[in-house]
């Protein structure tokens, strides 16, 4: 399954990290030892443990098994990379192939039926459902419980992107834009609701010419 975002995303911004103790990491010192390369902090037991009735500081844990707990590594954080994902039968991969061609369909139904017409808007809308269930059809049985956590992630992202269809196509020009200009003007003259108003007035034609404002990725 194609994941979003592509890439891996870092626990630790590098450009964060310095390579010399600076006065901030010198002050941190009094509550745990910090790394010179890393900069990571380790906490000293009593910010981290509840050693009397009156804890140090807020974030410290009211139990020892509750700081273990908080620093052990799960399945999921030491497995590879190739093994956060299954390999893809044909029916996943179809669906895969048609979600990663919904935006070119879309476009070309507009230029075939029309930006008005309702056909582009229910093509899109049928191609992403379809795409939807192939891949979850792709799984033994069916069914999510067959899926790593990285695809129930991805598939339920997938799932809440559908309801960006209202602000596309059609279904945009003839039924929320409309309303959301009679709700425009109808806040144009009250004190603090006129300036959430102005700004939303200013996204309409974004919504509606800017295809990824609204898209799923």
């Amino acid at each position: 399954m194609t994941l979003e975002p592509t890439h891996l995303e870092r626990d630790v911004d590098p450009s964060t990290l310095e390579s010399s103790s600076t006065p901030k990491q010198r002050a941190t010192h009094q509550d745990g030892w910090v790394g010179k390369r890393t900069g990571v902090v380790v906490p000293s037991l009593s910010h981290s443990v509840q050693l009397n009735s009156q804890p140090s500081n807020q974030h410290a844990h009211t139990d020892v098994t509750d700081f273990l707990l908080s620093k052990v590594l799960t399945p999921e954080k030491l497995r590879k990379p190739e093994q956060m994902v299954q390999v893809q039968k044909s029916l996943s991969k179809l669906g895969e192939l048609l979600y990663i061609l919904r935006p070119l369909i879309y476009v070309l139904s507009i230029l075939k039926f029309g930006r008005r017409s309702w056909k582009p808007w229910f093509i899109s809308l049928f191609v992403e459902i379809g795409s939807d269930i192939a891949v979850k059809k792709g799984y033994r049985n069916g069914s999510r419980h067959n899926m790593m956590p990285l695809e129930k992630q991805e598939l339920s992202r997938r799932l809440k992107q559908l309801l960006l269809n209202v602000m596309r196509g059609a279904f945009y020009l003839h039924i929320t834009r409309p309303r959301l200009e009679k709700m425009c003007n109808k806040l144009e003259h009250k004190p603090v609701l006129s300036i959430v108003s102005n700004v939303l007035r200013d996204y309409l034609p974004l919504w509606e010419q800017i295809y990824f404002y609204t898209s799923a990725s």
